[in-house]
């Protein structure tokens, strides 16, 4: 059975995975894309996914590949990019059945398998995707930052950049945040003038300390 490749491209990093008879047998991640709706967002996701796939490489070895599944930001608000994106990876996968999608349909195919049921993907943006047994789908959010993502690592790092920005005009914020905004914004009175981009933003949500891996549960 041939060899099969998918791509999970968000904002903050691309993970790629290798699966033989249906089992992962390697996976590597590489930087992530503005997403594909920004006017440079078809170069980045498809470098990409370049830049994972060459870690992945070096990792383990790629045999005979029959498909390649990239599911990635801003899809599903901007289907006049998948054409163009779609060319790109074929001439980058010649000879080899290429998919794109959304990052809200790949995650919920993995968790699911084609079952009806709800997944919520959170990361730097965050949109929930339900399947009805008879077919019928409803997404919600994954509106991107300036209108939605609810939730998402971007959401969390403005509000706390917000917070600490607060306490520096003393209305009333939070001085721990602002604390720890400094250290990585010494003079957070420059901060305006060099807007972080979403990637940073959400890094400066991550805690300090990752958090304790607990088993995957699947709720249908």
């Amino acid at each position: 059975m041939n060899d099969v490749l998918t791509f999970d491209i968000g904002k903050t990093g691309c993970r790629v995975a290798l699966w033989r008879n249906g089992i992962q047998v390697g996976m590597a991640e590489g930087p992530g894309a503005v997403g594909v709706a920004d006017p440079d967002g078809v170069d980045q996701a498809v470098a990409s996914t370049k830049q994972a796939l060459d870690r992945l490489q070096t990792r383990c070895s790629l045999g005979d590949v029959g498909a390649v599944a990239v599911g990635l930001a801003g899809m599903a608000s901007a289907p006049h990019r998948r054409v163009e994106l779609l060319h790109r990876l074929e001439g980058q996968h010649r000879g080899v059945t290429v998919l794109v999608t959304s990052d809200a349909v790949l995650p919920h195919v993995g968790a699911l398998a084609g079952n009806a049921g709800v997944v919520l993907a959170a990361g730097t943006g965050a949109t929930a995707l339900a399947v009805a047994a008879d077919g019928h789908y409803c997404r919600v959010d994954g509106w991107g930052y300036l209108l939605g993502d609810a939730g998402s690592g971007y959401a969390i790092g403005r509000a706390g950049l917000e917070q600490a920005l607060r306490e520096h005009d003393g209305r009333g914020g939070s001085p721990g945040l602002m604390s720890r905004a400094r250290e990585r914004w010494p003079d957070l009175s420059t901060l305006p003038s060099s807007p972080p981009s979403s990637s940073r933003t959400a890094v400066s949500a991550r805690p300090s300390k990752p958090p304790r891996r607990r088993s995957r549960q699947h709720w249908r």
